[in-house]
């Protein structure tokens, strides 16, 4: 666990990487060659500097400060250590910004990689004690669609928005009628601009921990993709997914 502090804020940074690093966070930080790693680097730098105008008083342990920023995308460095401080940096400068100076918040992080991914959603949503609020562009993973009908049987309840015309795909219409059926509220979101989407892709568990990530909850993003899921715990950050989930309307 890695914490960063602001005076009375506290983010705390759970990154598990034991062992190799998966297939995908190896493809991940192989296209960060030695061209872009300096770009990287610029972001996490400017971020940084952003974050500590709003933020009076920031500390960086010297692991993940700027301090480590050479070292962290040195061609020497492991891509275990790469990851630590690429996501943990990405989501510590997310978190940080989204919060008003003197706000106390803690954050607990866990990411997940490739199928992965599914497990932790199908996990997350057996752990649902009242309300599962789900924005996504296309779900038609059956094994997650169980997860959240198997929710509702608990008394749980489960609100799906997703794209209107991804929902007129057979294999989405599929899907969504089965998840009515069981219970499950579903809304579709229309786009009048045809290059528009309901792109969100995140989850909402009892207003205490978000969901969110590359992640689409589809046959294709779960055993062919390279995508990406983070678990937030935090029932500000909750809440703050749960205002923009209830934004989401026709437009």
């Amino acid at each position: 666990m890695n914490s960063f502090y602001n005076g009375n804020l506290k983010i705390n940074v759970q990154a598990d990487f034991v062992g190799p690093p998966l297939a995908s966070c190896h493809s991940f930080l192989a296209t960060a060659d030695a061209a872009r790693r300096p770009f990287l680097r610029i972001f996490l730098e400017n971020g940084i500097a952003q974050a500590r105008a709003l933020h009076k008083k920031i500390f960086f342990p010297p692991r993940f400060g700027l301090r480590r920023l050479d070292a962290a995308f040195s061609p020497t460095e492991s891509f275990q250590q790469q990851i630590n401080v690429v996501i943990s940096g990405l989501v510590f400068l997310a978190l940080l910004q989204n919060l008003p100076a003197g706000e106390t918040s803690q954050a607990v992080v866990r990411p997940a990689f490739g199928e992965d991914c599914e497990t932790m959603v199908i996990k997350e949503a057996s752990l649902a004690k009242k309300e599962i609020l789900v924005a996504i562009f296309s779900l038609t993973r059956r094994n997650i669609n169980a997860a959240l009908v198997k929710a509702v049987k608990r008394g749980v309840q489960v609100i799906v928005k997703y794209d209107a015309r991804q929902g007129e795909l057979e294999s989405m219409d599929d899907a969504i009628t089965y998840l009515k059926k069981q219970g499950v509220h579903c809304h579709a979101v229309t786009m009048s601009d045809e290059h528009a989407a309901m792109h969100h892709k995140f989850m909402v568990i009892d207003r205490k921990r978000v969901l969110t990530g590359s992640y689409n909850y589809t046959v294709p993003a779960t055993i062919m993709n390279y995508e990406n899921l983070v678990v937030i715990e935090s029932p500000e950050t909750a809440e703050a997914f749960a205002k923009e989930f209830e934004r989401i309307k026709d437009r």
